[in-house]
């Protein structure tokens, strides 16, 4: 085999030759330079030594030349715990205010986004207060709309329960009261159980923003929609039979619900309550000048169906129509003229950039319409460290699930909240300033591809429940 040398041009590329091609060249440069023999036997003495030199240097790692080069480059830093120290700044809530080193990097994303997507986890004390700290300063930047992770018609059922916005805690006390599904130990509107999600609910309305419900009708959200649409009812001329017939479709989807819990591998239910005799006779009841009521009606048929294809195994049903409806939300905007700025709280799973669970999700969605409008979305990831329940203090430091999130969680503190920059380092590993480790597990990467600011909460715990068991 032909040994090989390393040359290097003068645009700093490199080629390879064989020594024979190098020892040829150097035969035909001394025919061509005009020197006194002595002195041209003294040259290619040299130059046959340095071409010697040179050869020992590459063969010293399998004659590739490749541990000199590297020695001569230095090695990228790997993502670590001081990295991201140097990317983060902290901040407090005091008196429905942000304060703090990080107060004016959380100003400026409201100020510069037309969407801004918080990813949190459900039931959590602290992201309702920081959702209701953000509602005036996302009012006072344009945003006057809020996309929450319930249904179309149950978003309008909040709206109605806000006003006056005095009563909101007390209302929605009195609505989660009345509509506690006892044997499912479940309420009718999901994710607005609290006092606190009542809170920022009544901060909505109070800044006159409206909510756009973008999810499936909740499972258990049937038990007030009866309700409602017998209340839609009420002039019709033969309204005691529809009475009679709500309260039958009432103890059938009650049965259902019951029969399906108790079951160890569960029923069809919701196919079988489409099915149900008392059911269809009770929305048979509402034609086509029953425009809010027939809406209400497609909109639980919609969710029915969605969950009956989630039980068997879809998810992608259910991202379809959220994204449908944010959309259908957004165009309504855009035909009255307004170019709609829009907060939206969903769980972590919708809130990326990328896909998600298999699809590309609500995240995605707004992050596609920021480019589309050359305008900006900030996606936000909100995480906790600590959490205490029933009197014990957790710390996800110690959690098999954020074991590639230590270099991230590690900044969470008892009493302040964290905001790192994630956009900030996403553009150094582009440019190569910085690299992640290696991991059997991507979370660190999606998380960095995914958001562009992580928020991690305070010591946290759970909402206060807002109804009486």
């Amino acid at each position: 085999m032909k040994s090989l040398r390393c040359e290097t041009s003068l645009r700093g590329s490199v080629r390879w030759t064989t020594v024979e091609e190098s020892l040829s060249a150097q035969r035909s440069l001394s025919k061509a330079i005009s020197l006194p023999k002595p002195l041209k036997l003294k040259i290619m003495k040299q130059i046959t030594v340095l071409t010697i030199c040179i050869l020992v240097l590459l063969s010293c790692n399998n004659s590739t030349g490749q541990t000199f080069l590297k020695s001569n480059i230095a090695e990228v830093p790997i993502i670590d715990s001081a990295y991201i120290a140097s990317k983060t700044k902290y901040f407090t809530i005091e008196d429905d205010r942000f304060k703090g080193e990080a107060s004016n990097a959380i100003h400026q994303m409201i100020t510069e986004s037309q969407f801004i997507m918080l990813g949190e986890s459900h039931g959590s004390y602290e992201t309702s207060k920081l959702t209701a700290t953000m509602l005036p300063l996302v009012k006072k930047a344009g945003f006057n709309n809020f996309a929450v992770e319930v249904g179309p018609y149950s978003a309008k059922k909040l709206m109605a329960l806000s006003s006056p916005t005095d009563n909101t805690v007390k209302s929605m006390y009195n609505f989660n009261s009345k509509y506690y599904f006892k044997e499912l130990d479940d309420t009718s509107i999901p994710f607005f159980h609290g006092v606190e999600d009542a809170r920022f609910l009544e901060a909505a309305a109070k800044n006159d923003i409206e909510l756009w419900g973008l999810d499936q009708e909740y499972f258990s959200s049937i038990i007030y929609q009866t309700d409602d649409l017998l209340n839609l009812a009420k002039d019709k001329p033969n309204f005691e039979a529809i009475q009679q017939m709500k309260l039958e479709a009432d103890k059938v989807i009650r049965k259902l619900f019951i029969e399906d819990e108790a079951s160890e591998k569960g029923i069809a239910l919701f196919s079988e309550m489409l099915k149900e005799a008392s059911v269809q006779q009770f929305f048979g009841q509402f034609d086509e000048t029953d425009v809010v009521a027939m809406e209400m009606i497609e909109a639980i048929k919609i969710s029915w169906d969605i969950y009956d294809r989630w039980q068997k195994g879809s998810h992608a049903d259910r991202i379809r129509y959220m994204r449908e409806n944010f959309m259908k939300n957004y165009e309504a905007k855009i035909k009255t003229g307004e170019t709609p700025k829009i907060l939206a709280k969903f769980g972590r799973l919708h809130a990326p950039k990328i896909r998600s669970g298999g699809c590309l999700d609500v995240g995605n969605l707004v992050h596609e319409l920021a480019l589309k409008n050359g305008t900006i979305c900030s996606n936000v990831s909100l995480l906790n460290r600590y959490i205490q329940e029933e009197g014990v203090t957790n710390d996800n430091m110690n959690s098999k699930y954020y074991k590639d999130l230590k270099s991230i969680l590690t900044h969470g503190k008892m009493n302040e909240w964290t905001f790192i920059d994630l956009k900030s380092i996403r553009a150094d590993i582009k440019s190569g300033k910085i690299k992640l480790p290696k991991s059997d597990d991507d979370t660190l990467e999606k998380l960095i591809e995914g958001f562009d600011y992580q928020i991690i909460l305070p010591l946290d715990k759970y909402v206060e429940p807002n109804y009486k068991l």
